[in-house]
């Protein structure tokens, strides 16, 4: 996850956000959620059994197929607030129950998955620009990187092991050779 900063947020985004940041809060921690409309934005359900923004019909890909969480509804976003769903519809109480969220609850942009070892980047969602959307969500170029850096690390800690490894043979080596001359007179 990355730090956010409620200016840096669009639709398509996966974000963590503080679950006291709903309009009508009523669960504490952290969730995580797919943003799909800004303040200002016309967010309904729906047409076709899509999701529409702003009367655009949106495909999205990423939701789970066969999902039974398609329930109607029409929210305008108020300004400082941002409409949230989960993935999994069917199973997320997400802003279609408990009102939009405020863009300050945005904790960070979830940008991978996996272990700190081994992230496996998500990919960038472009079903909200496809439908004539403005905004791009967020990507993370820094993985790539971040894989080298935890290589980088292994290997200096690797060599500072045997590194210690090799003084106490030497040392070691050095003691039982003084012990084992005749003292010196």
């Amino acid at each position: 996850m990355r730090r956010a900063d409620a200016a840096e947020v669009h639709r398509g985004d996966l974000v963590a956000i503080d679950a006291s940041a709903f309009a009508q809060s009523s669960h504490a921690g952290i969730s995580v959620f797919r943003v799909v409309g800004l303040a200002g934005d016309t967010v309904a359900c729906c047409t076709d059994e899509q999701l529409s923004v702003n009367g655009k019909p949106i495909t999205e890909p990423y939701i789970n197929p066969g999902d039974d969480g398609l329930y109607g509804f029409s929210a305008k976003v108020p300004e400082g607030m941002i409409f949230v769903e989960g993935d999994n519809r069917g199973n997320s109480d997400d802003s279609r129950f408990s009102g939009p969220v405020r863009s300050s609850g945005v904790i960070g942009f979830v940008v991978a998955t996996g272990t700190v070892v081994t992230p496996k980047a998500l990919t960038p969602v472009t079903s909200f620009a496809d439908a004539g959307l403005p905004g791009t969500p967020y990507s993370d170029g820094t993985l790539p990187g971040l894989r080298w850096w935890i290589l980088g690390g292994f290997v200096l800690f690797a060599g500072g092991v045997i590194g210690l490894i090799v003084i106490a043979v030497r040392s070691a080596g050095r003691r039982r050779r003084a012990a084992a001359a005749p003292p010196v007179r």
